[in-house]
């Protein structure tokens, strides 16, 4: 249905619940028409069709014959001697002066008499127009009473319905709340444990690598024997290998290629960790140690010999280093697969496990 104005607040009616007025066909909302909600809805088609507003109310003719003002007892007649005299409290009748009465009666008299039967009159028709419309000021405060009250009655039914909807909703979110505390606290549980996971697998893969050397710097021959390579540098720094004690030796790719021209370093299995470690000692006395001095490259090309690190471990061994460079640490180190720091030679060695450790480099 088409939205239409309320005749008495000039507002849209946007819903069906307004009522036309018989006499004037104009439309109002329910409010203006002071009807609540409910009392519309008990109305008859009857009582709808035949509705009028207030205004359509005040034009509508007083029924009864209030034209002729019945007489009060405190009129006064003139009886046939000239005297006044007083009627019966039921007269209403209009009494006649007897016409040889008039002769003795002046102006100023008749004026004077006039005068208060005419207030009399008025005071009457006074009365009853007062009590007629405080008879229905009363009515319509009543019936505006009753609406309040049927009104309060719905607006207290729906304060009820919204109290135990909120009821409710209040015990539905300390349900929500205590299953939110039970899924946090599980969670917590689940990054713990997958944190052990994580930090068991790290320890299992660098426990794997524990026998690997890492050789960096080599430059790659298409031709080349890796095993052969490895054994002319650990002969070259004094730690001679047979083949049988190398279970596999071959390049791996680098943890990110930042030159397609850089070598890709070699990773060598030794068959005892003791040889690995004696290596490892060599290589330290051999810092400076370049593929040329094994018959392989040039001068420039530097051999760094290195425990094989697992890519968690290199990236700790990076930020460790550079911790290390903006304190002015002196010694950085790896051993058995861990990463040590020392300040110099008279502070103790550090163990670095995680990143969290890095805070102890201080």
């Amino acid at each position: 249905m088409d939205s239409c104005s309320c005749a008495g607040c000039k507002s849209d009616i946007a819903s069906n619940e307004f009522i036309s007025c018989h006499g004037c066909k104009l439309k109002y909302d329910l409010m203006c028409a002071n009807l609540s909600p409910k009392r519309f809805r008990k109305m008859t088609r009857e009582a709808k069709t035949q509705w009028k507003c207030s205004e359509c109310k005040s034009k509508q003719p007083k029924t009864g014959n209030i034209d002729t003002p019945i007489r009060s007892a405190s009129h006064s007649m003139i009886d046939d001697k000239g005297k006044s005299e007083r009627p019966s409290e039921d007269s209403n009748v209009t009494v006649r002066r007897n016409r040889s009465v008039d002769s003795h009666l002046t102006q100023e008299k008749f004026k004077e008499i006039l005068k208060k039967e005419l207030m009399t009159e008025i005071e009457v028709m006074f009365e009853k127009t007062l009590s007629r419309m405080v008879s229905n000021q009363l009515k319509d405060i009543n019936s505006r009473f009753v609406e309040l009250q049927e009104s309060m009655t719905y607006i207290s039914g729906q304060y009820e319905d919204l109290k135990k909807h909120l009821d409710s909703t209040k015990s539905d979110m300390q349900c929500l709340k205590d299953e939110n505390n039970c899924l946090k606290d599980e969670l917590n549980h689940l990054t713990t444990r997958v944190k052990t996971l994580e930090d068991n697998n790290m320890k299992q893969q660098q426990w794997a690598r524990l026998q690997n050397i890492e050789i960096c710097g080599i430059p790659e021959d298409k031709d080349e024997n890796t095993l052969t390579v490895v054994q002319k540098i650990s002969k070259h720094i004094g730690v001679p290998i047979e083949p049988s004690e190398v279970e596999f030796a071959h390049r791996v790719q680098p943890r990110r290629a930042t030159s397609t021209v850089r070598a890709r370093p070699i990773v060598a299995r030794l068959k005892h960790r003791f040889i690995k470690d004696k290596i490892m000692a060599a290589a330290r006395k051999h810092r400076n140690l370049n593929a040329s001095d094994v018959g392989i490259g040039c001068i420039t090309s530097k051999i760094f010999i290195n425990e094989h690190l697992t890519k968690e471990n290199k990236i700790l061994l990076s930020q460790c280093k550079q911790k290390v460079k903006e304190l002015n640490f002196k010694f950085i180190w790896t051993k058995n697969c861990r990463i040590f720091v020392r300040k110099n030679e008279a502070s103790p060695p550090i163990s670095i496990s995680s990143t969290a450790d890095i805070a102890k480099i201080v």
